[in-house]
């Protein structure tokens, strides 16, 4: 139950971020929401790992790996953060429910990793899920929509790499390094913006602030989760950030999602939570055909 609670913790503190980021967002462009709200971010887990000790060598920071994770992360939030400002929030959320599924795809057609027919069926079936939340009409995607699927595959791909990183590299130093590197990427899209840097208001800060602070605080919650419990009883609790959306699209931004979306969204979530029970199935089984063969059984059984 701890480990639920801080994964709904985490989520839930991810969904106030990108709250307070769109509301920065509808006064500041892009770049300056991604530098402002880096720097902030940054901040906080530089005091976070002084607190807790002195900072990893350089060369540990600069990690290959490390770097194309941030180049990913940057990516992805450039995209998701233009298509927030434009979509509603409880729609933008239900399709990154297909975030996990990309993941599943990607590491069977990039890591080699096992995937059977009944979740690349849970696959395909959340892929249609995300095509009813986007419901694509004569005239096509909207540009915005485009944005958000592609921000959807970097952040898959992003997890992706995220797997290959040194597991002795902490999990808050990979968040300080991507702060900074996002926080960098406004400023590198700065020259292709169409709106020019404004005088940021004390609200827009403050919701700046916030919003930093609230990206360690899911960071922090969701990593505690991941260690302090049964991942596979913790897991499904992240599909809880849909319902903080929808909770906070309503009371905030008066946005309820209507009843097709809602229907995309269940297909969503349904594909993954299936697809978690196919893996915990998978996990599960290795330990017993070990044993079974330790034991001399056949390799069937």
């Amino acid at each position: 139950m701890k480990a639920a609670l801080l994964t709904l913790l985490g989520v839930s503190a991810f969904v106030v971020n990108d709250s307070l980021s769109r509301v920065a967002g509808t006064h500041l462009p892009v770049s300056q929401v991604m530098l402002i709200r880096g720097v902030f971010a940054a901040l906080t887990l530089y005091i976070w790992l002084r607190w807790h000790g002195p900072l990893p060598p350089l060369r540990d920071m600069l990690d290959r790996r490390l770097l194309a994770r941030n180049v990913l992360d940057g990516s992805a939030t450039i995209l998701f953060l233009i298509a927030l400002a434009q979509m509603p929030l409880a729609n933008v959320f239900a399709i990154l429910q297909g975030i996990p599924l990309a993941v599943t795809a990607g590491a069977a057609l990039l890591l080699r990793e096992p995937v059977g027919w009944r979740r690349w069926s849970a696959i395909g079936i959340g892929f249609i899920g995300v095509l009813i939340c986007l419901r694509p009409g004569a005239d096509g995607f909207s540009v915005y929509a485009i944005c958000l699927l592609v921000s959807v595959i970097c952040s898959a791909l992003r997890e992706i790499v995220t797997r290959t990183i040194r597991p002795e590299l902490p999990s808050t130093v990979v968040a300080f390094v991507t702060s900074i590197a996002v926080g960098l990427f406004g400023l590198l899209i700065l020259p292709f913006e169409s709106r020019s840097w404004q005088v940021v208001s004390t609200p827009d800060l403050a919701a700046l602030f916030f919003a930093g602070v609230f990206v360690v605080l899911g960071l922090l919650a969701t990593t505690a989760a991941v260690r302090s419990g049964d991942v596979s009883f913790s897991a499904p609790f992240r599909y809880g950030n849909l319902l903080v959306a929808i909770l906070i699209g309503w009371i905030f931004f008066s946005e309820l999602p209507d009843f097709v979306t809602l229907i995309g969204a269940a297909v969503i979530v349904s594909s993954g939570l299936f697809t978690l029970y196919r893996e915990n199935v998978r996990t599960d089984a290795k330990p017993i055909a070990a044993e079974n063969m330790a034991r001399g059984a056949p390799r069937g059984i």
